[in-house]
């Protein structure tokens, strides 16, 4: 997990005090300045600096199955899609049937971090 973390961190810092926005599969879901971050019980608590409401929101995010930077686009991909979990399809197919009686806004998607110019 350490390296897991490492990885993640080297990822974060060159985003910080940065305009960053969240999409999830390419809705926007949140947006500011980028102040700080840390690590919870199985999430990362974002500290971003709304310019709208003029106060300071903290996003909680679940820690990602898998996570990719593109540098050159600015872009971070949170990937918690199944099959990126767990590539046995008939698995995923068991998982899809259980019934669940709350779902977490991020299941079986995409979210991406982006830099962007602040208007």
């Amino acid at each position: 997990m350490n390296d897991y973390l490492h990885k993640l961190d080297e990822t974060l810092k060159p985003l910080l005090l940065r305009d960053i926005r969240f999409t999830i599969n390419s809705q926007h879901y949140k947006e500011g300045n980028f102040v700080l971050y840390n690590y919870g019980y199985f999430s990362i608590n974002f500290s971003l600096k709304n310019y709208r409401k003029h106060k300071t929101e903290i996003i909680k995010i679940p820690l990602p199955f898998n996570v990719e930077y593109y540098e050159d686009e600015k872009l971070l991909y949170f990937d918690y899609r199944l099959h990126s979990f767990c590539h046995d399809k008939e698995i995923i197919e068991l998982i899809k049937k259980v019934k669940k009686p709350m779902l977490s806004r991020f299941y079986d998607k995409i979210v991406t971090i982006e830099v962007y110019k602040h208007e």
